[in-house]
């Protein structure tokens, strides 16, 4: 089975993903083989982990991570301040919807950020069940509740 290898072309070619070969170089364990846009000059035998291409994605990962936790926290701040948007239909929706986009930036962001950072996987198989699960969980929930969200507005628009 293509989990017990650990390589990502066997589980790409397990689960059907549509893939560029060139990009399952980014999950190798040796980060100096990573296919990126810019090489980094490194002195021989010594690995190239922090390269050009690496910072950028770590520094556009933690970017996007910072204006989702302080975009989500605003809006929970706002609906939770203002007594008249705690009892809308809406304002429940947004507000679990925050708070579901606030798991995903930390469960998912955080780790990819690591995973990025480091080349490889660093927390472990049991950190790996666990943090895909909790993957898994936190995007089918935002998911299911967008879908949520536009049945309801769906069916408010009809009866008006």
């Amino acid at each position: 089975m293509a989990e017990e290898t650990g390589n990502p072309a066997d589980i790409v070619a397990e689960w059907g993903f549509l893939v560029k070969s060139s990009s399952l170089n980014n999950h190798t364990a040796d980060p100096s083989a990573v296919d990126s846009p810019s090489t980094a000059a490194t002195a021989p035998g010594e690995s190239a982990v922090w390269t050009p291409w690496v910072v950028f994605r770590v520094t556009t990962i933690s970017v996007l991570m910072v204006l989702t936790l302080v975009g989500n926290i605003c809006l929970i701040a706002v609906i939770a301040s203002q007594a008249s948007l705690r009892h809308k239909r809406v304002s429940v929706f947004l507000l679990n919807l925050a708070v579901g986009d606030l798991m995903v930036c930390s469960v998912t962001m955080s780790t990819e950020i690591l995973f990025v950072a480091f080349g490889e996987w660093v927390l472990g198989p049991v950190g790996c069940k666990l943090i895909v699960y909790g993957q898994i969980v936190t995007l089918a929930s935002t998911t299911f509740l967008l879908t949520v969200m536009s049945i309801d507005r769906y069916q408010v628009s009809t009866s008006l």
